[in-house]
């Protein structure tokens, strides 16, 4: 059985580079996937780690649009009050970006930031269409 999701949407926020105890990058993203027309807007917090992660945070901005592939994954806590917690999100194995958002930015021809099983190396993608 596969766990993968696709989705395309707009980040809400900046990214958020983060280190681990490990040294390892993560990135935290928070993006849009609903249509702009529609009245129930559904978010999804991503999170993209090691080269993938350091190019999000170097590129990423809010209001671009991207293209994440990854695994849909579930994190679960006690809260405060002592009640079970949990939220859904997408680990990011392949990121893409799609426009910039602004029509001014420079970070237009960034590269889209790939990890894989055998390849963690940023890729460049010359099909975005900016």
């Amino acid at each position: 059985m596969h766990n993968t999701i696709i989705a395309v949407g707009h980040l809400v926020s900046d990214p958020a580079l983060q280190n681990t105890s490990s040294g390892k990058s993560i990135c935290k993203m928070r993006m849009c996937i609903s249509d702009t027309n529609s009245k129930n807007k559904c978010f999804i917090d991503v999170e993209s780690w090691e080269k993938t992660a350091d190019t999000c945070a170097k590129y990423l901005t809010k209001g671009r649009e991207v293209f994440v592939e990854g695994e849909l994954c579930t994190s679960t806590w006690t809260g405060k009050d002592g009640s079970q917690q949990s939220k859904n999100y997408i680990k990011a194995a392949r990121v893409k970006f799609m426009s910039s958002g602004k029509k001014s930015d420079d970070k237009a021809s960034a590269p889209a930031a790939s990890n894989s099983a055998s390849n963690n190396e940023v890729e460049e993608d010359s099909d975005i269409p900016f």
